[in-house]
């Protein structure tokens, strides 16, 4: 297939940037760049334990969309608890998850997204008033009957929460401010253009 000449630009080692040009420098424990639903929590949780963190993100800040329809999934929530969603066995979640990827995916991030995501959810929406709180539904909860618990040797896990892209975006920027509040800065408005890398680690980053 023929593209507009930019799919191979990643092969390519970058021009290096004069670092004479560089108008201003900081430094920081955590530099995150982008700040949707990842770089958003990782910018809180890292504030939050005392990390000094810049956050770099293109988008607008009042004009922010954050991608994706508000369906979080995970497994094992207080939330889902509160909604009668059924429990789901770790062991049979992540054989299930290594099955469905031949057995390729790393199987130890697998069991920590596990027995971690419940946990991570009911802390995204814990800055979120209860009259927010009450506008995210479980999917497909109550199961129907013919709801399919396997199929061709794959569970299922009904429960999903659903919050519209409206809430979500809310939920993101609830914890951007708490983020602010613990110190981390967002630089709205910022592309990064290239990574400064030491000793084949990377150690920054130089933005515009």
């Amino acid at each position: 297939m023929k593209g507009n000449g930019m799919e191979n630009l990643w092969k390519e080692q970058p021009k290096e940037i004069n670092m004479k040009t560089i108008e201003h420098k900081e430094c920081v424990d955590l530099v995150i760049i982008g700040s949707g639903h990842a770089g958003t929590c990782a910018a809180r949780e890292a504030a939050q334990l005392g990390a000094s963190v810049i956050v770099i993100e293109q988008q607008n800040e009042e004009k922010q969309f954050i991608l994706g329809m508000g369906e979080i999934g995970h497994i094992n929530s207080k939330w889902q608890e509160s909604h009668g969603v059924p429990k789901v066995d770790i062991d049979e979640f992540v054989e299930d998850w290594q099955k469905r990827t031949g057995n390729r995916s790393n199987y130890r991030l697998i069991r920590k997204y596990a027995k971690n995501c419940g946990e991570t959810f009911d802390w995204f929406i814990e800055p979120l008033t209860e009259e927010e709180k009450n506008q995210i539904h479980p999917m497909f909860t109550p199961q129907s009957p013919n709801f399919p618990i396997t199929l061709n040797g794959f569970h299922a896990y009904s429960g999903t929460p659903n919050m519209g892209p409206t809430l979500q975006n809310k939920a993101v920027k609830a914890s951007q401010r708490i983020a602010k509040e613990h110190g981390a800065r967002f630089f709205f408005e910022t592309k990064a253009c290239q990574l400064i890398k030491e000793e084949n680690r990377v150690s920054g980053v130089i933005d515009k």
